[in-house]
């Protein structure tokens, strides 16, 4: 979607003298940065949720008969790896998705 709102500014490039590796690059990092601050945003507003679960039970079971009255969450900094790792690997793959499409089609 980026390279195809973006013409104007790949023929900017190529008039400045970019070659197509050089364009690729460009938008490969413009999409890893695109994700990268979404995954920081997710990851933090979901550990502050979870912490704040975990230490002030903000959502409550309405039942009198558990032995806890909020709904139990654990933070685990292994998980939190593991979703950085796997958002990490799906950003990348599509990224270069993305800029494959584009050159297969000639629109570089």
């Amino acid at each position: 979607m980026l390279i195809v709102e973006k013409r104007d500014d790949i023929s900017t490039l190529r008039a400045l003298g970019a070659d197509t590796g050089l364009v690729r690059a460009v938008f490969r990092t413009e999409g890893f940065l695109i994700c990268g601050l979404g995954a920081v945003a997710g990851m933090t507003l979901g550990v502050a949720t979870t912490l704040s679960q975990q230490y002030f039970g903000l959502i409550e079971i309405p039942a009198e008969t558990f032995l806890t009255k909020s709904y139990p969450v654990e933070f685990r900094p292994t998980d939190l790896a593991v979703v950085a790792a796997s958002f990490a690997a799906v950003a990348a793959l599509l990224s270069n998705i993305t800029v494959r499409s584009m050159i297969k089609t000639d629109r570089l």
